[in-house]
């Protein structure tokens, strides 16, 4: 080869480095800005979270505050009946997840026992 030929070789090589680590530069600034999107996501989901809530402590200020006892109690009773609503909405997914990671166990144990019994299968001194 010549010189001029390992010259161009050493250029080509250099512009596919240079291609290369663009490339991944590229990709961090892609991934960079995904989490800053994810992450603005989450502000956007929190904000409005604490609107709505701000906005279910005001009605039932605005009813507890303006009504008679009897509708007192009916505010009071919605509270307990919101509360209960959504802890059983955690209950139930705390259920699911108690009933998945059994079943995982379950499977696990069963694998265990059949490598075990193949094990003894092909041991020369089982019977």
């Amino acid at each position: 080869m010549g010189e001029s030929e390992d010259r161009g070789i050493a250029r080509a090589n250099l512009a596919d480095e240079r291609d290369r680590q663009a490339d991944e530069r590229d990709q961090r600034a892609d991934e960079r800005e995904r989490r800053a999107d994810e992450r603005e996501r989450v502000a956007d989901e929190r904000e409005a979270h604490a609107d709505r809530r701000e906005q279910r402590i005001r009605y039932y200020e605005a009813r507890f505050e303006g009504g008679a006892h009897q509708d007192s109690q009916a505010v009071l009773t919605e509270l307990d009946a919101e509360v209960l609503d959504r802890a059983g909405d955690e209950v139930a997914r705390a259920k699911a997840r108690l009933i998945a990671a059994s079943d995982r166990k379950r499977r696990e144990q069963a694998e265990i026992d059949r490598e075990v019994a193949e094990s003894i299968r092909r041991s020369p001194d089982s019977p």
